[in-house]
């Protein structure tokens, strides 16, 4: 078994399917975001002009890879599928979801910065808090 963690412009850019992947299971757990990332220490260090040009650069760069994503998944997609890639989608991504909301967060919570952490994240994407 083989897997990783990408969209299908990103597979379809590192060639996975002419490394003789044929398989691809569509799944709805992530979103692949493409941020800017600098040292804290560096970035404390710049005058606050410069942290302002590195954050508004940072959310015209993000919204311009989405902009991007949702004009090309589609195609790059298609194209897979015509040049061979079988495509499957979980009919049971529901229970999948709850499995990893019971068993793998709460083992993985420390791991990405605690319980608080992914509630900030949540809550700044949105989404309801994990409440485990």
């Amino acid at each position: 078994m083989d897997g990783q963690c990408y969209g299908y412009i990103g597979f379809k850019a590192m060639k996975f399917n002419e490394a003789n992947q044929k398989y691809l299971t569509e799944v709805h757990y992530t979103y692949q975001l493409q941020p800017l990332v600098m040292s804290e220490r560096v970035y404390k260090k710049t005058k606050p002009e410069l942290q302002k040009i590195f954050v508004d650069g940072g959310h015209y760069a993000q919204e311009a890879v989405l902009k991007y994503q949702k004009e090309y998944a589609q195609a790059a997609k298609d194209a897979l599928i015509a040049a061979g890639l079988v495509v499957d989608v979980l009919e049971d991504e529901d229970q999948w979801k709850k499995a990893a909301l019971e068993k793998v967060w709460p083992e993985m919570a420390d791991f990405v910065g605690g319980k608080d952490a992914i509630n900030a994240y949540l809550k700044a994407m949105g989404k309801q808090p994990w409440n485990n």
